[in-house]
């Protein structure tokens, strides 16, 4: 069961730590940036796209795992790790 949230202010007060809740609410609120965090995700996934296609291609004997690496702006040995792909 949760405790009400005057159970975990006091807790909080014990310690030194003010709590109030607008101002909670609006940090959570104005200190999200929805545009950022998308962009971030989006290029996440762009990374691991390009990884997926170049682990395929080496494994299709399309691309030497030092080439892909080399795509990757890896080192052989940093691709070898992140993808489990051994020479």
């Amino acid at each position: 069961m949760k405790k009400p949230y005057y159970v975990e202010a006091k807790l909080f007060q014990k310690i030194g730590i003010k709590t109030d809740r607008a101002e909670v609410k609006r940090m959570c609120i104005t200190e999200y940036d929805e545009a950022r965090t998308f962009a971030e995700q989006r290029e996440e996934g762009r990374k691991e796209g390009v990884l997926a296609t170049l682990i395929g291609l080496v494994k299709k004997g399309i691309l030497t795992l030092a080439q892909a690496a080399e795509e990757a702006h890896m080192t052989v040995a940093e691709f070898e790790a992140k993808t489990g792909l051994k020479a």
